[in-house]
């Protein structure tokens, strides 16, 4: 037997992992991460793009974008993509298929077996949709799983457990909440009792109480978007995103904020913990009595079960742990790997089975009328809409039973929105109460609580000067100014601009990779790190092309050149690539760990900064490096002959470059982006309020803000002006000094 590979699709996110000889690893599908999102794009021009493509392709083009349609499995109403009608089981099909055809390309050979993990409260007829999804995918020898089921073989991997022994499995994850009673015997496991789950509920709907919230108390401003402008329907895409972060980063802080940037409002919202946990404690209720049905169901007490097991990645929320040891009075134990625990053991399952001809595609389904499955189907591509197509073909399918009918949940625009609106209202009531009961009211806060020692400083001065408005490319992220000219890395469309600061013009737009974000300027060259390609382009300033593509880490963000060599940050596997500009060659891959972000070289050093609150100078000479505590959340640096700045949650951090000490720390508003030197003084974009700060570095300061664009994300100094990307107008903003 080559390999086996388990695939856990999921409702937000989808995995995989493959096992020989009965042992089992991950497979890493994404740039990143071992998952990817389960997000489906059907671009105008026929292309299909999945994962971390998708999810990337959705900020601009959301209407061509699928997401959480596993819950859609047996929903006779399609989804809309483009004008085009789609259904669920066409779409997972898809996403399977890209899922095994990485792995059968990184393998080099095709799976001997699949093992697909489905919801244990399945039955035939949805096991049946999903065995036919399969089947559309044409990606040969299936067979299906529970997920509890596999939850627990993946556990029995990591701690023995002897035949007898009973577990508990609370599977709260992306989309979909199980809750079952497994029994260890001799060759593996066997569920009692009736398993229980609940199909819409999950961390998804989490994000959206989350985004509610933010909806609530922006309140009109939120209401009077225009949601036709693709630039709205764009901003939105950006804010739910920010909300799922802030859920996850509650599971480990008691307060998180969303940045929101859309046309009329750029602001940022606070949420605590126990906001947050009077938002979900009632649906994680429901989970808890699923929970006890189900024990109750197997004939057993909790006194019986020798522990409770939680997989999922919501089963990281906090209140979720304590609210299990409290209705259950038995040990609670997390998965080491609880996004992973499923996929991973539904490739032992597989490895661990007696050699002979795998089990057929899921159940044998007695006659009855098809499943209803519309739009283009796998294993190609699905092909571009076609002109005049306004009715949906019903494709000849396999027969499967009928069984319980399904409620289709989005028979019309406005029975969606109808429902919507009530699910926010009820939300934003939860919310108001929640306010109400912790004796404030709830704002959109842009005030510094940094709890370190900082200097006082007065109100500045609002500068009204010479600012040009120069329009780019779809979300201008990073700046350098060299060679003549100011070059603007434009992360959605895959492109570099080059400004002419004697005309304002924009002379060339040149393709890159993939989510272009760092951008820096050597001699006769400008250096870009792809984002999501894991690549350097490097682009010739006499030609303006593309001249090399250099592989690096993964997730490259930001890259600084000195001296014949150029410094790349991987956030995806937390090392600092070092390339020689002569050979286009890595010469060092230094290990720094954590996320690392920002970069620039000054003082004899190079400085990176970390998202675990330090920031880390490598010495040149030897790439040894050290660590710089500063607390916070650093993001972007600046460096000039004696000192390091670093933007930092809501300060900038000054380090003295010889002695490696914080001798500033200067509040600031808001949330501080790009940093830069120059002119005398240190430039700091807020990309909430829209302004550029200038600080006096002799008093360490605000002496001045200026207004500008919406979002200022990255600035830099040259030409004889400061320039500043805006992130949500597409703009450039030259300040004249």
């Amino acid at each position: 037997m080559n390999y086996v590979l388990g695939v856990d699709l999921g409702t937000t996110f989808s995995a995989a992992a493959v096992a020989r000889g009965g042992r089992a690893e991950m497979f890493t599908l994404g740039t990143a991460a071992a998952a990817i999102p389960s997000v489906v794009v059907v671009r105008a021009e026929g292309d299909v793009l999945v994962g971390e493509a998708a999810e990337r392709r959705a900020l601009s083009e959301p209407s061509r974008t699928a997401r959480e349609f596993k819950r859609r499995l047996g929903d006779p109403t399609p989804l809309v993509l483009g004008g085009t009608p789609y259904g669920a089981e066409a779409l997972t099909a898809r996403l399977l298929r890209a899922i095994v055809d990485q792995v059968a390309q990184r393998e080099g050979v095709r799976p001997d077996l699949i093992v697909l993990t489905h919801p244990a409260n399945y039955g035939a007829y949805m096991k049946g949709l999903l065995s036919e999804a399969a089947r559309q995918a044409d990606v040969g020898a299936t067979q299906l799983l529970s997920e509890p089921e596999a939850a627990a073989i993946s556990y029995s991997q990591q701690e023995r457990l002897s035949a007898g022994e009973m577990v508990a499995v609370y599977d709260f994850g992306g989309g979909t909440f199980d809750a079952a009673v497994l029994r260890k015997t001799e060759p593996g496991f066997e569920l009692i009792g009736t398993p229980e789950g609940i199909d819409r509920l999950g961390g998804v709907d989490f994000d959206h109480a989350v985004f509610a919230y933010v909806q609530e108390t922006l309140g009109d401003q939120m209401a009077e978007l225009d949601r036709s402008d693709p630039d709205v329907r764009s901003g939105v895409a950006r804010v739910r995103n920010e909300c799922r972060a802030a859920k996850e980063a509650l599971s480990a802080d008691t307060d998180a904020s969303v940045t929101v940037l859309l046309p009329n409002v750029q602001t940022e919202v606070r949420l605590t913990r126990p906001e947050f946990e009077a938002m979900i404690r009632p649906r994680l209720a429901e989970t808890i009595a699923a929970l006890v049905r189900t024990v109750a169901s197997a004939g057993v007490t909790m006194a019986d079960l020798d522990r409770v097991l939680l997989v999922g990645g919501s089963s990281r929320i906090p209140l979720v742990g304590q609210l299990v040891r409290e209705a259950t009075g038995r040990p609670v134990v997390i998965d080491a790997h609880p996004k992973f625990a499923i996929a991973l053991g539904a490739a032992l399952s597989g490895s661990l089975q007696a050699p002979g001809p795998p089990p057929p595609v899921g159940p044998s389904p007695p006659a009855g009328p098809p499943p209803l499955v519309v739009g283009p189907l796998p294993p190609g591509p699905i092909p571009a809409p076609q002109p005049g197509a306004t009715t949906a073909t019903t494709q000849p399918q396999p027969t499967v039973p009928a069984g319980p009918a399904t409620p289709a949940t989005n028979k019309s625009r406005r029975t969606l929105l109808a429902v919507t609106a009530v699910v926010v209202l009820a939300l934003a009531a939860a919310a108001a109460v929640v306010a109400t009961q912790s004796g404030h009211k709830k704002t959109a806060t842009t005030t510094a609580h940094d709890n370190s020692t900082k200097t006082s400083t007065p109100p500045p001065t609002t500068v009204d000067t010479a600012i040009d408005t120069i329009k780019v490319g779809r979300n201008p992220d990073t700046v350098a100014i060299g060679g003549g000219s100011a070059w603007i890395a434009n992360s959605d469309d895959r492109t570099v601009s080059r400004i002419d600061p004697a005309t304002d013009k924009v002379t060339a737009t040149i393709g890159v990779g993939e989510s272009p974000e760092g951008v820096a300027v050597s001699q006769g060259s400008v250096w870009v790190a792809n984002l999501a390609d894991g690549t350097v382009a490097r682009i010739d300033t006499a030609t303006n092309e593309v001249s090399a593509t250099i592989n690096v880490g993964r997730r490259p963000n930001e890259v600084a050149v000195d001296q014949g060599s150029v410094w790349v940050t991987n956030s995806g596997d937390g090392t600092v690539s070092r390339i020689d500009a002569a050979t286009e060659k890595i010469t060092a891959t230094i290990d720094v760990g954590g996320k690392p972000k920002g970069v620039k070289v000054g003082a004899g050093s190079v400085w990176v900064t970390k998202a675990d609150g330090t920031v880390i100078r490598i010495d040149p000479t030897t790439d040894h490096f050290s660590a710089i505590d500063i607390r916070g959340r650093p993001d972007a640096v600046a460096v000039d002959n004696r000192s390091v700045w670093v933007t930092n949650s809501k300060s900038v951090s000054r380090i003295d470059a010889a002695s490696r000490k914080v001798i500033a720390t200067i509040n600031v508003e808001s949330r501080p982006r790009g940093v830069a030197v120059g002119a005398g003084s240190v430039w700091v974009t807020n990309i909430v309020t829209g302004k550029v700060l200038r600080i006096d570095p002799a008093t360490n300061k605000v002496s001045a803000t200026i207004a500008v664009g919406r979002g200022p994300d990255e600035v830099a100094v040259g030409e004889g002006s400061v320039w500043v990307t805006n992130y949500v107008d597409g703009t450039v903003s030259r300040i004249r000094i």
